[in-house]
């Protein structure tokens, strides 16, 4: 098959959970013989065509206003694949429902993953969210197969949408390799004694409660708080983030690739305070890397992770404060916790057995869209 995807910023991954899935799934996917193309953004990407590891890749242009940003790459993308020769276009993201309207009109199936309940990211203004949530029916009219990494989610929409939908969570891999890296040398930590966040610095990622629990620790546990990832767009939210930060906290900015795997396997312990999640890809990763990892208890990491986390009352400062304070006292618990973490990814979220179940989708949607 060849399978073109829309709707990411683009390969290797440098922005989000999304373009690092669409990275694992689409290598896997070139190695089982079919043809990929992935669309993505000159934000990051200067080129207008490349190849990344047998992938053809075509960077649109980007503009600095999301508003815009996103459903003009989209347009563009959906407008540029239609002059492709390709079975199936696969749309990450909620309003690409819209444009499967063009390939519907020529035939050309398509699949559609959503991450969880995107109108509701805090992040957003009160006019993207009620856009977002204009979209919520459109994939039963305009989708062949549509994918849910959420199980939250994904049963809201067969319940209260009645719009059939699969759920397929993100994956990982383990990598729990422990040991110094250059990394640690640039950024002055050192391996097993630092606490790791990894993502968008954006609101409902609840950095905020994470910078303002550690505030709260104990002067003899106190280890620096590495913060990994930025904004892809203009944020005052980083502003305030900084204001609220200790000597002890360290920006990285984006970090990818090596450097932040090496960052994950040598955490000594991993915190993700979010209000709203999927299936989280950077706590996969964590868990992927065999640390002790502390989440928010909302409904969507419950669902995800079971036993393998730890978890404190979500949006609560003292709370998660505690169960830092917790975790870094007591070496029994973080040896347990990296164990359930391990035993949790090699049955629940490999990435080759997510890129089989994607490769059943396309080909129902294949014959679907053939008959």
């Amino acid at each position: 098959m060849k399978i073109a995807i829309i709707g990411t910023m683009g390969i290797p991954p440098s922005y989000g959970g999304a373009e690092t899935a669409v990275n694992e799934i689409s290598r896997r996917l070139i190695k089982r013989g079919h043809e990929v193309i992935v669309y993505g953004s000159k934000r990051f990407y200067k080129q207008f065509k490349s190849s990344v590891n047998g992938i053809e890749v075509y960077n649109l242009p980007f503009f600095y206003l999301r508003w815009i940003d996103f459903p003009m790459r989209r347009i563009l993308s959906t407008l540029h694949v239609l002059t492709k020769s390709v079975d199936v276009v696969h749309f990450w993201g909620m309003d690409g429902a819209t444009y499967s309207l063009f390939l519907k009109m020529k035939g050309i199936p398509s699949v559609i993953t959503l991450d969880g309940f995107e109108w509701e990211r805090s992040s957003y203004s009160s006019i993207i969210k009620f856009v977002l949530r204009g979209y919520i029916r459109i994939p039963k009219y305009t989708i062949n197969n549509v994918v849910i990494d959420s199980i939250p989610a994904h049963a809201y929409y067969i319940n209260q949408l009645n719009i059939p939908a699969q759920f397929i969570p993100y994956g990982a891999n383990l990598n729990t390799q422990r040991g110094y890296d250059p990394v640690h040398r640039k950024l002055g930590l050192k391996p097993d004694n630092y606490i790791l966040f990894v993502g968008r610095l954006v609101d409902e990622k609840g950095v905020h409660i994470l910078i303002e629990a550690y505030s709260k620790l104990s002067k003899t546990l106190v280890i620096p708080l590495v913060i990994v990832g930025g904004s892809n767009f203009r944020s005052s939210y980083i502003t305030k983030l900084k204001t609220l930060a200790s000597e002890n906290v360290i920006f990285t900015g984006p970090i990818w690739g090596k450097e932040c795997s090496a960052l994950f396997r040598n955490a000594r312990l991993y915190v993700s305070p979010s209000f709203l999640e999927g299936t989280s890809p950077a706590i996969l990763e964590s868990l992927g890397s065999g640390n002790c990892t502390i989440v928010s208890d909302i409904s969507m990491n419950r669902y995800a992770f079971g036993n393998a986390c730890i978890y404190f009352k979500s949006g609560d400062v003292s709370d998660l404060s505690k169960k830092i304070e917790w975790a870094l006292t007591n070496d029994e618990i973080l040896e347990k916790y990296r164990d359930l973490a391990i035993n949790i990814v090699k049955k629940k979220y490999s990435w080759d057995k997510i890129t089989s179940q994607y490769e059943r989708i396309y080909i129902k949607s294949c014959i679907a869209g053939n008959k």
